[in-house]
């Protein structure tokens, strides 16, 4: 198994974790992996949007997230965004990158 088609595999593994806890819209993987140049400590940055998440539970989302991630790949680095912010989003910003340049690994 190559080491993208293993990454894949482990994200896909996370998310289906995560998503019998909370509806997942789409799960997008940005940085060194998407880009195709992890290095040997690259980490598995992945952007994690569902309809739970928003501003006012913010902290809480990320610890949820970084807690499940722990428990099954501790390269994972997921990050929460709300699904209006997905939608809402500035082409310009942190999002608007990752959008742009972020491989969708998980969408539904």
């Amino acid at each position: 198994m190559s080491k993208k088609n293993g990454v894949k595999k482990r994200v896909l593994f996370y998310l289906n974790s995560i998503a019998k806890k909370i509806p997942i819209k789409q799960a997008v993987l940005f940085g060194s992996y998407a880009q195709g140049r992890p290095g040997k400590y690259s980490d598995i940055d992945l952007a994690i949007f569902s309809p739970k998440f928003s501003d006012r539970t913010h902290l809480k989302d990320i610890k949820f997230l970084w807690t499940e991630a722990a428990k099954i790949d501790s390269q994972i680095e997921p990050l929460p965004f709300s699904t209006s912010e997905m939608r809402n989003v500035d082409p310009r910003s942190f999002l608007g990158e990752i959008l742009k340049n972020g491989k969708i690994i998980y969408k539904k």
